[in-house]
């Protein structure tokens, strides 16, 4: 709470963004890096179409039947709700201390209506939208690139939900990482 108390909801919000953003950049980049087929070497593009391939590839953007599109909609306006009551639910179970989402919970009760809001799109828009770029994206596509879908799958559905520290957090999202993970499959 002092955290928040100190940097207030915007600044807090702000830095999200940067780190998100920052991360999400840097595996870009190194998306670029890792070759359209299955070579050992890493290998620049060469012209404008080349990066434009992969990037599209490093991004895991490609048409996509409506079906899919439209479970994709759904559970991005609905993907939130079933990882807070989890987390709620086993920070009730066991007595979890001082966590993440407690954090965030208190920075969006305190502080001014545009700190809450640079929060607010710190967390439902800036990280959801980078932590994809990074695991589905950029990571998927280094690890299938040398190994098996299903290896990639497992793999950035465990370190997506690792990467949220906060144990009763990690295992809140591990349902979500899978969905995920489902569907970039």
């Amino acid at each position: 709470e002092r955290l928040a108390a100190l940097l207030g909801p915007g600044l807090l919000g702000l830095s999200a963004i940067m780190q998100t953003m920052g991360l999400a950049l840097f595996a870009v980049l190194l998306g670029l890096l890792v070759p359209e087929h299955r070579s050992r070497f890493i290998s620049l593009p060469s012209g404008a179409d080349a990066v434009s391939n992969r990037l599209f590839e490093t991004l895991a953007s490609r048409r996509s039947s409506g079906v899919w599109l439209a479970a994709a909609i759904v559970a991005g306006l609905t993907i939130g709700t079933f990882p807070s009551w989890l987390a709620e639910q086993l920070a009730d179970l066991i007595g979890s201390p001082f966590s993440n989402l407690d954090l965030i919970i208190s920075a969006m009760t305190s502080g001014s209506a545009g700190g809450r809001a640079i929060l607010v799109i710190a967390v439902c828009l800036s990280a959801p939208v980078f932590e994809e770029v990074i695991f589905r994206g950029y990571l998927w596509r280094a690890i299938s690139h040398g190994a098996p879908e299903w290896v990639a799958f497992g793999v950035t559905t465990v370190l997506f939900a690792a990467y949220h520290t906060d144990p009763v957090h990690v295992f809140a999202l591990l349902p979500t990482a899978v969905f995920l993970g489902y569907l970039r499959w």
